[in-house]
This record gives structure tokens, C-alpha cells and sequence, in this order.
């Protein structure tokens, strides 16, 4: 019964996975923490509520972080220099009437390694479920670049800036565009990007379906609307999933019986899901061990997610 998914990467682009908060017409990032989004555990919730961790990762490539410092470090030097000459020109128009007491706690050369980090707890941090894509250093990798800026394929179109002809404006996206594909065609997954720019290349497609290998959500709500549709996330769908991956079920039900869970165990199948009451299902599944099948009929509290009772048979031959 159980459907055989293809594994998904989600790759997060820097416009997704920063926050801007907005002030006087100026979009500034947040300085103390990365500014994470609600909606990136949003994406971690929906994996882990819907039994998806053996199936999707949420990748970030090294040039996303590397631009997100950047974008940090810049603003905190900005916030730096403009804070001072703000409070000097107050203090300047207001007189004797103005008083303001300020400390900036972290020197600017300092800041760098802060940032750097938070990078890394937030990647070492096993709640972000955050696969770390470094940048490939393959020479082909370069070289298929190299062919897009000379052509100006997309990213690299060409903008005139002081009357001269540009083609690198999309050096950074295409990286990540290579670094995706090299990362989802060597480890057979199909790639999800979520980004709100629009210049990746024509091999992303508008919706995640079988026929589609590299595919683009302009949000991570759609992303998960993405998945949600891939990978059926009703409770059956989902129970058959767990009962056909999970090997924790598996060996529940094979060490239960006094039998070894080792790899006598060759065969896993689940036959049917049927909902009996609210929460409560009867999931069949056949395990074969050392060539002899055994039937479980199993009573399944979703609500709870354990095993109530179960019953089995050894199948004839």
C-alpha cells in the first residue's frame, strides 16, 4: 500500500531566511540574532508533525549565510555610525534640554565573530534541522558559470551601470543555483527552492509533482503546500508511512513476539490503513523474517501514537 516518495531538499534562499523589519522608507535586519522567521519552524513543524524527517531536509548553501553576515555586519556598522552622528545632532539642536545615555556593548571589530557565531549554533542546533550545502569547488562548477555570464543566461543579465556593460549581477544566485542542482542529482533528490527571486534558472518548475525534478515556492507557506500535496498527509497516508520507514514500529513488533530484529528482517509491507473510531486506526502489515511472513493486525491510537493492542499470524506458504 505505502506509495515509494522520492526524498525532497528544501533549499531556503537569503530573502526567505532573513528578516527585514522596515522603518522611515529603510528595511533593516536584526543585529542580536540571525531574524529567523516564524515561518522557517513553521517548515520544521510540518516535517516533524507529519512523520516527514526520513523524507525532507531543509538545506541553506554557504552563500546564504555568507550573505546574511554580510548583510548583519554592514548594518551594524551603519547603526554604529548613524547612531552617534543622530544623538550628536539632537544633543546639538535641543541644547540643555536633551540628554541621552547610550552604550553600544560590542566593539565593531568585534561583531564579526558574533555573528559568525550564531551561524554556527543555529546550523549545530539539531531543532533547526538545517543541512549546511558548502560551495562546490568543482571545476565544472566554474566553468558552467562561466559559460552563463558570457551568454548572459539568467542570472547574468546584463545591467549598464555608469555606461558600462555588466554581467555578474547574478553571480551569487547562480552559485546556489549550481550548488542545488549538483546536491539534488547526486543524492537522487528532488529539490524544493524557496525564494522570492525570480532570475533562477528554467530547469525550476511552478509545482512539485513526479515529472519534476527542480522545483520554486516563492514562500515556505507554499513550500509546505508543496509537500503537503506530494506527499499526502492524511493520517492513513501517514501511518503507512510509519509502519513501512519507521523501524521503531518495526522492531516493537518483532521483538514483542521474541523474535531478533536483525537482518532476518528482509520485508516490510503494509496491506491497509482503516480508520475504526476518532484517532483510531487498524493498520495490517506483513513482516517477513528469516522467510517466513508474519501478519499484524494492529490497533493504533493516532492521538496518543502508540500501539494499543495487536494481533499476528504466520502466513502459509
Amino acid at each position: 500500500m505505502a506509495k515509494e516518495y522520492k526524498k525532497v531538499s528544501v533549499f531556503v534562499d537569503t530573502n526567505i531566511l532573513q528578516s527585514f523589519v522596515s522603518y522611515r522608507k529603510t528595511d533593516y535586519v536584526f543585529l542580536a540574532n540571525l531574524g529567523i522567521p516564524k515561518a522557517y519552524y513553521d517548515l520544521v513543524a510540518f516535517i516533524e508533525d507529519n512523520h516527514l524527517e526520513n523524507y525532507v531536509e531543509i538545506c541553506i548553501s554557504e552563500v546564504v549565510f555568507k550573505e546574511l553576515r554580510q548583510h548583519m555586519i554592514n548594518m551594524f556598522d551603519n547603526f554604529c555610525k548613524n547612531f552617534a552622528k543622530d544623538m550628536e545632532f539632537y544633543s546639538k539642536i535641543a541644547g540643555d534640554i536633551f540628554e541621552c545615555n547610550y552604550t553600544i556593548k560590542m566593539k565593531r571589530e568585534d561583531y564579526p565573530l558574533y555573528v559568525d557565531k550564531l551561524i554556527r549554533d543555529f546550523i549545530e542546533a539539531p531543532k533547526n534541522r538545517c543541512v549546511y550545502i558548502p560551495i562546490s569547488s568543482k571545476a565544472e562548477m566554474m566553468d558552467k558559470l562561466l559559460d552563463k555570464v558570457l551568454r548572459s543566461i539568467k542570472p547574468f543579465v546584463t545591467n549598464n551601470i555608469g555606461g558600462k556593460p555588466y554581467k555578474d549581477a547574478g553571480f551569487k544566485d547562480s552559485i546556489i543555483a549550481e550548488s542545488i542542482y549538483d546536491h539534488c542529482l547526486n543524492s537522487g533528490r528532488k529539490c524544493l527552492l524557496v525564494s522570492d527571486d525570480g532570475d533562477f534558472g528554467d530547469k525550476f518548475a511552478p509545482i512539485l509533482n513526479e515529472a519534476n525534478q527542480f522545483v520554486k515556492a516563492s514562500s515556505i507557506e507554499q513550500a509546505i503546500l508543496f509537500l503537503r500535496d506530494y506527499y499526502d498527509t492524511s493520517m492513513e497516508i501517514r501511518l503507512a508511512r510509519e509502519f513501512t520507514h519507521n523501524t521503531y514500529w518495526q522492531e516493537y513488533l518483532v521483538k514483542d513476539i521474541g523474535q531478533e530484529y536483525d537482518k532476518s528482517v528482509t520485508n516490510v509491507n503494509v496491506e491497509s490503513v482503516e480508520q475504526l473510531t476518532d484517532g483510531r486506526y487498524k493498520v495490517t502489515v506483513s513482516i517477513v523474517m528469516n522467510e517466513t511472513v508474519y501478519k499484524f493486525t494492529v490497533d493504533f491510537d493516532a492521538n496518543a501514537n502508540e500501539i494499543v493492542d495487536y494481533q499476528y499470524k504466520i502466513q502459509d506458504d
